[in-house]
This record gives structure tokens, sequence and C-alpha cells, in this order.
């Protein structure tokens, strides 16, 4: 993650995803989502592109990301989305993480064909009711690690 600056804006014309160099758990980047809640576009959320076409068989894997959230923050709930994925109950869960220091959450997940299209991380109002003003979290080192069953 940090490769790219992603081009979606707040209503004030800021960017709301984009490389940074403020912060990171591994090399000298990650990527930085600042927005504004309520999110000004609805409550269809925002979605962005973070991993290009992976074209991995299926099977179970652990998804690994380093978040950071800002102190202040109150954001309550990210998730990820895909296309031909089902990706809609990989919430995570914002509040719980301790706020000012990078955490590695993990998810283990099984798909029954092989992982197509793109990963989104996507914010929206409904999974963060009450969110208000300039919100901001980290993101680095998202890692699919795919897991081998074993007798």
């Amino acid at each position: 993650v940090g490769y790219s600056t992603f081009r979606r804006f707040n209503e004030d014309g800021s960017l709301i995803y984009s490389r940074s160099t403020e912060r990171a758990t591994d090399g000298v980047a990650s990527v930085r989502a600042s927005l504004f809640f309520p999110i000004f576009n609805g409550n269809n959320g925002l979605t962005n592109t973070v991993l290009a076409n992976s074209n991995a068989p299926s099977g179970s894997y652990r998804i690994d990301l380093d978040i950071y959230v800002e102190p202040g923050s109150t954001i309550k709930q990210i998730f990820l989305a895909g296309p031909g994925i089902e990706f809609k109950n990989v919430l995570i869960d914002l509040e719980s993480l301790p706020q000012g220091e990078w955490v590695t959450v993990s998810n283990v997940r099984n798909f029954d064909a092989p992982l197509s299209g793109n990963l989104n991380f996507a914010f929206n109002n409904p999974g963060n009711p009450g969110v208000t003003g300039q919100q901001t979290i980290f993101f680095d080192n998202l890692k699919f690690i795919g897991l081998e069953e074993r007798p």
C-alpha cells in the first residue's frame, strides 16, 4: 500500500486519499485517508482501489493490514469491498483500535473462486453514525497470505 495517489476529493477540494510520507510501518510511505463526515455524497460511501487484479487462486487467505488512527478520531468502521468476491462482511472496527499507534488487523476469508477484480476500502455514513468532522487514518502493508490446509 502506498504507491499510488488516489483522486477522490472532499467537498472543500482536499484529497481524501493520498500517498503520504508522514507515517509508515514499512518503507517510507503509506496511504492517508482524510475525509469529512458525514460524507457529502450520501450513504453510498467512498471507495478507492488499493489492490489491482490479483488473480490469486481460490482458497483460504489471511488478510493483514496495518492501520493508524489519528488521535481524536471518532470514525467507527471501514469495510473491504471487491467485485466478484464476497467482502461485504469484512468490517474493520476502528473504534476498538488504540489511537496514535500502528496496529495490525487480520481477517481470515475463504474464497470458492479465484480472486479477481479490485480490493477497495470503503467508508460510508451508515457504518459511522454520529461521526462528524475530519477523520484521518493511515493504511500500510496490505497482505493476502494463502493458508495451507493441513491434515
